[in-house]
């Protein structure tokens, strides 16, 4: 019997740390910050979208609860326990039609719709990277099904996967992984 803090696994927080740590690290590697800066770099399109919020005025505010829940419903439907190709395939082009939707949304006045705006838009970003993930592993694995794969492959796919952005594309790569001692 483990401990648990808040219904999680007492291992999984101390992990949280140590990952969290090496994204900082790995965001510090990356930083746009100082002489390196690029005037069309990340922190700038940042500022200028903070200052656009500030004396925005817009009538009629994005509705960043409904696209929430309009993806959270996607990800059930087609991300939850049984998946199939076609089913994350939609998945992907209700994600594209909601990030689509989401570009030609304005933030209102203020930081914290600029805030609403900046999560939607990560939540999206970690859809598709989740959908384009499942869909890659062609096989059935611990609680995800998949029904045009449904044999457990280790042969191919004893591994985990990264996912890079470069642009607006994703890259998986695939890595092995040792055995549990």
């Amino acid at each position: 019997m483990s401990a648990t803090c808040g219904g999680i696994p007492s291992r999984a927080i101390p992990e949280t740390q140590v990952f969290g740590a090496r994204v900082g690290q790995s965001a510090a590697r990356r930083r746009t910050i100082g002489p390196e800066r690029t005037p069309d770099g990340p922190a700038h399109r940042w500022e200028e979208r903070l200052k656009a919020a500030a004396g925005a005025t817009a009538e009629e505010p994005s509705d960043y609860a409904g696209m929430r829940k309009a993806l959270q419903a996607t990800m059930w439907q087609t991300l939850g326990i049984v998946r199939t190709k076609q089913g994350m395939q939609k998945g992907l082009a209700e994600v594209a039609s909601l990030a689509a939707g989401l570009e030609e949304a304005t933030p209102g006045p203020g930081a914290r719709s600029l805030m609403l705006h900046a999560q939607m838009a990560s939540s999206l970003l970690v859809a598709r990277a989740c959908l384009a993930a499942a869909l890659a592993r062609e096989e059935s694995r611990g609680a995800h099904y998949r029904t045009d794969f449904p044999a457990q492959d280790d042969a191919q796919w004893r591994c985990a996967q990264r996912i890079e952005l470069a642009g607006e594309e994703l890259r998986i790569r695939r890595s092995g992984i040792e055995a549990a001692a």
